[in-house]
């Protein structure tokens, strides 16, 4: 018996992941699979069309998204944790799943399971919080998670195992912990749908050409270049030329970049995924200003998302953006800064990329139809 705990998030948090990865998760064993979730998000991921050979075993919300508290975050975590191995027990699951961990429920579940529970099988999916291992600086406790991190690496059993998604993600990895827990490390593309065609052709003779972000708005993701972007071309967006939108929560750091140039849909609460959708298939083009102060140890889900709606990104240079065109084809723009990014609007604005926005669009085809659940069950297979 297999059981996959979702214990990080709720709502429809990593929603696209983790339902994609049950998918996989089918696939791959024929083992009866339990999965355990805060309510809402197991109900949302019942919502998606899955197979009946999942079990579901929700829980209640332990910590207020509205009130973040690090106490009730980290205690709560470790207590879902301490529930998952028991009903592991109790149903004698060989094979124990986590979609998402803090670095303190790591570190937690990798001594308990060195200590009391190193016969059976844990797999770890690792997110955002590898970026913690970079930090040198900044605020303590992201320096305490980020060292929990490094630790739960070394004390975890032989038999755990972790899943990174992208090769130049275990590539940086390499560099920050022993080649021995290296070893233990998968990488496999970031999941996603892509069975159900769905695509946005770019219209260049359309009077208006839309660019925009999606996801939520934070300094940490350099969303305030939007804003700056946008001012750069004031006198189209006031022509009705051009318009420049974002789609997703605003946090209140971004608060003093914000100007009337940049529409914002969907900004004061988490979008349901119907809606996400809906608001990102009027976009031309979805701009993304990560950096690899950000997003060296982290893969982006937001990329995976047009790719499957079929729409093409501009991108600030970044390694995984660089990794993911070099391997699988050219599927969006990458500039080197935001002056190359304002030249390139530009020189779209008259037609200058036709013939490059074409071949674009024929990667994007390819990589749907090469890339599906399928070929990451595949992958998947041969490590565990």
């Amino acid at each position: 018996m297999v059981i996959v705990s979702e214990i990080a998030h709720g709502g429809e948090v990593h929603l696209q992941f983790n339902s994609c990865f049950l998918k996989i998760i089918d696939d791959l064993y024929t083992d009866e699979i339990y999965f355990r979730a805060e309510k809402a998000h197991s109900e949302a991921i019942q919502a998606i069309e899955m197979t009946d050979k999942i079990t579901y075993i929700p829980f209640e919300k332990y910590y207020d998204t509205e009130q973040y508290s690090w106490l009730s975050r980290v205690f709560g975590e470790i207590k879902q944790v301490i529930n998952s191995l028991k009903i592991g027990k109790e149903l004698n699951a060989r094979i124990y799943i986590w979609t998402c961990l803090l670095p303190t429920g790591q570190l937690f579940l990798n001594l308990i399971s060195r200590l009391y529970n190193n016969d059976k099988i844990h797999i770890i999916v690792l997110h955002g919080e590898l970026e913690m291992i970079k930090n040198k600086r900044g605020k303590i406790t992201k320096l305490l998670l980020g060292y929990l991190l490094k630790f739960s690496f070394f004390v975890s059993a032989r038999t755990t195992k972790f899943i990174v998604l992208g090769d130049s993600i275990k590539n940086h990895l390499s560099k920050k912990i022993s080649s021995k827990s290296l070893r233990k490390v998968i990488s496999i593309l970031h999941p996603y749908d892509y069975s159900k065609p769905n695509f946005t052709p770019v219209q260049l003779s359309k009077n208006k050409l839309i660019y925009g972000t999606i996801g939520t708005l934070m300094v940490n993701k350099n969303s305030q270049n939007l804003f700056l972007v946008a001012s750069y071309f004031k006198n189209s967006i006031l022509a009705g030329e051009i318009e420049f939108r974002a789609i997703g929560k605003v946090l209140t750091e971004i608060e003093p970049f914000r100007n009337e140039l940049v529409s914002l849909q969907y900004s004061d609460s988490f979008v349901p995924q119907y809606l996400f959708e809906k608001a990102i298939k009027e976009m031309d083009f979805v701009l993304f200003f990560y950096d690899n102060n950000s997003y060296q140890l982290c893969a982006s889900g937001a990329i995976f998302e047009i790719i499957k709606l079929g729409i093409i990104s501009i991108s600030i240079t970044n390694d995984y953006f660089e990794w993911l065109f070099n391997k699988y084809g050219r599927m969006g723009f990458l500039c080197k800064d935001m002056e190359a990014m304002k030249v390139l609007i530009e020189g779209i604005s008259t037609g200058k990329y036709k013939a490059e926005i074409e071949i674009m669009k024929d990667n994007i085809r390819s990589f749907k139809i090469d890339n599906g659940l399928s070929s990451i069950t595949r992958k998947l297979s041969e490590f565990i």
